[in-house]
């Protein structure tokens, strides 16, 4: 991965419009997972000249989708590559208005299969590693940004329903329109999907941990080697509770062991141990996410 950040790196900084490049985001602050897109931030003497370079400029790296980002408030380009492993230029010091939803057509439907696979690829980068409240924040936008526009009338209740609904509408659209998108991004994204584990039916998570005692939890670290475990727990759902009368309900996460953990979570909808696995000071590999566990 450090020869194709090199790579991203080189390919731009050579075009006589860039003053510079360098990393940005989350890889430069040491604070990324082993998902997190490799940003770049980049500034030019010629903004315009470098946007209309930029295709030919990275084509060496053999995108499978690539999009200038419409809702940001910064130029921002994105590419999906093999892995899927995505990058995304900054130009920081520009600015721009974000962009309409597009309109279903002829000559944007292509665009519109890019930018839901690379969404849909980061949200379930997230689901992967329990960042539960950012994932419905963005199926609910994903939902009115594209999903909607093009003829869907209800948000996807996960990513499966998402990618479902999805492609049988643009499987519609493409008979309309007597056209064909390409479907080496889907392809790749959803292997990508396949090997984090994620299933339709989140029902339960099935974590590297083990119990001691009913109470100590222990789980695999990303800066230490997995201790060994006596019995795997499995986290299941729980209705919620609302303790001594509080108007927030908290919710009881059980194993075969009992009760081993209480969250704040919405009356309506109780979340899970993706929630906030962290909040009960377990930790677990990124690169070996939790395994989605259907009954």
């Amino acid at each position: 991965m450090a020869d194709l950040a090199a790579t991203a790196l080189r390919l731009v900084s050579h075009h006589p419009a860039v003053l510079g490049v360098e990393l940005a985001g989350s890889r430069s602050r040491g604070t990324h997972e082993e998902l997190s897109d490799w940003d770049f931030a980049v500034t030019t003497s010629d903004f315009a000249a470098v946007a209309r370079d930029l295709p030919a400029l990275l084509a060496p790296l053999h995108p499978l989708g690539q999009q200038w980002e419409p809702r940001g408030h910064f130029p921002v380009y994105q590419l999906l590559l093999p892995g899927p492993t995505k990058i995304e230029y900054l130009f920081l010091d520009h600015s721009q208005q974000a962009m309409p939803a597009p309109t279903p057509g002829p000559a944007t439907l292509e665009a519109i299969n890019t930018h839901f696979w690379d969404w849909i690829w980061w949200i379930a980068t997230k689901a992967s590693i329990a960042r539960t409240e950012l994932v419905e924040v963005h199926l609910r936008q994903l939902f009115g940004y594209l999903l909607r526009p093009i003829g869907l009338l209800e948000p996807p209740a996960d990513i499966q329903a998402a990618i479902e609904r999805f492609v049988d509408r643009r499987d519609q659209l493409e008979r309309d329109y007597d056209i064909t998108v390409s479907r080496a991004l889907e392809e790749e994204v959803r292997a990508g999907i396949r090997q984090l584990g994620l299933r339709r039916s989140e029902l339960a998570l099935v974590y590297p941990a083990c119990c001691r005692g009913g109470a100590d939890i222990q789980g695999p670290s990303s800066r230490a080697a997995p201790r060994a475990c006596d019995t795997p727990i499995r986290v299941i759902e729980t209705a919620p509770i609302r303790p001594g009368g509080s108007s927030t309900p908290s919710c009881e996460l059980r194993s075969p062991h009992g009760v081993i953990g209480k969250y704040t979570c919405r009356a309506t909808r109780p979340k899970f141990a993706e929630a906030r696995a962290s909040s009960f000071g377990w930790s677990f590999d990124t690169a070996a996410p939790p395994t989605i566990w259907s009954a």
